[in-house]
């Protein structure tokens, strides 16, 4: 039984881990034109360090490998968060533009 636990444990790990590198690759390709290519090339590092720790036997290195993916990979999105053109609207604002307010009753 406690091999099984254990068995589980290190299938989860690894898909976990393939998966990240999986995501991280399809962002790259879409939205590599959007990112520096300093961060580009920081994410295709780790996601090889994690594809490196997968083809050993270590989990701890695999979990770190793609820990450390996750936290890169949020810097993408806070990088084209913060690029100037994109828009950051709020959506609860009565100044836009085909908002209507009204009253309603229930019927």
């Amino acid at each position: 039984m406690q091999e099984d636990r254990e068995r589980k444990k290190e299938i989860e790990i690894r898909n976990h881990a393939d998966s990240v590198a999986y995501q991280a690759e399809r962002t790259l390709r879409d939205v590599s034109d959007k990112i520096s290519a300093s961060l580009r090339s920081e994410v295709e590092a780790k996601v090889k360090a994690v594809r490196d720790a997968l083809a050993g036997n270590d989990l701890t290195r695999v979990q770190h490998a793609s820990d450390d993916l996750e936290r890169t990979m949020q810097r993408i999105g806070q990088e084209i968060y913060n690029q100037p053109g994109t828009t950051r609207s709020n959506a609860t604002s009565s100044d836009e533009p085909g908002t209507v307010e009204g009253e309603y009753r229930e019927v």
